[in-house]
């Protein structure tokens, strides 16, 4: 029987609307950016959890819209990583109008299933990813190194071309080194008609991820990379 280390829980704190300035935008991919915002008295986050962040126009007009949360730290700080969707409302403000200094609210942390907490199991963990689903599992790995949990942590990440691959400083020595976490970066070729032609990896991906579910404790978050309508999350 597995002997499991369960790990001191957070003391379950209620969602707030939060004011966050940004303090950082860099690009991630050449269709996202990376966001660093001052939240004070943000409570901190697991991993894996996420927010619902909020634009309001002078006119009073105001959209929602949720993302994941790729920093798991206590205190004031949120990473997140934002692909603009072509037909979205809230992403293409993001990533081309944001700048340092300006003011948008948060509210969280959010979500309950979807964590990982270190120490809380000695079954080696399995994260799958695609495109900007990568983020919450980003958030899972920094947390397990920051532990230094001894738990075997691995991921499988898809994307079309290694341009695409988000925190690409950490995720792609991964996959040539198999420093932790042991990484496996699959990708999909564009084709001329704007499809994709697939190296066998979202077939491989998915076989694995079966086989890997039976001993491992898996997550999985891919994300279709297609226009949406304005009200999708994240658009």
């Amino acid at each position: 029987m597995e002997q499991t280390r369960l790990a001191p829980l957070r003391p379950r704190v209620r969602p707030s609307w939060f004011v966050a300035t940004v303090s950082e935008v860099r690009p991630e991919t050449p269709t996202a950016v990376r966001l660093v915002l001052d939240v004070p008295g943000w409570p901190g986050s697991e991993a894996g959890s996420h927010l619902d962040l909020r634009l309001t126009a002078p006119d009073g007009y105001q959209a929602t819209r949720s993302y994941s949360i790729a920093s798991s730290e206590t205190g004031g700080t949120i990473v997140l990583a934002v692909d603009e969707l072509p037909d979205g409302e809230v992403s293409p403000f993001l990533v081309r109008e944001l700048r340092v200094g300006d003011q948008l609210e948060v509210h969280g942390p959010l979500g309950s299933f979807f964590l990982w907490r270190p120490g809380q199991s000695q079954r080696p963990v399995q994260l799958i990813a695609g495109g900007s689903g990568v983020v919450p599992l980003y958030a899972m790995a920094a947390s397990h190194a920051a532990a230094s949990d001894p738990v075997p942590f691995r991921l499988l990440y898809s994307v079309r071309t290694p341009e695409d691959v988000y925190f690409h400083q950490d995720v792609l020595p991964s996959c040539r080194t198999g420093r932790s976490p042991s990484t496996s970066c699959t990708r999909d070729e564009r084709q001329p008609d704007g499809g994709s032609r697939s190296d066998g990896s979202q077939n491989r991906l998915s076989r694995r991820g079966r086989s890997l579910r039976k001993t491992a404790h898996a997550f999985s978050c891919a994300v279709r990379q297609a226009s949406s309508k304005p009200s999708r999350p994240g658009s």
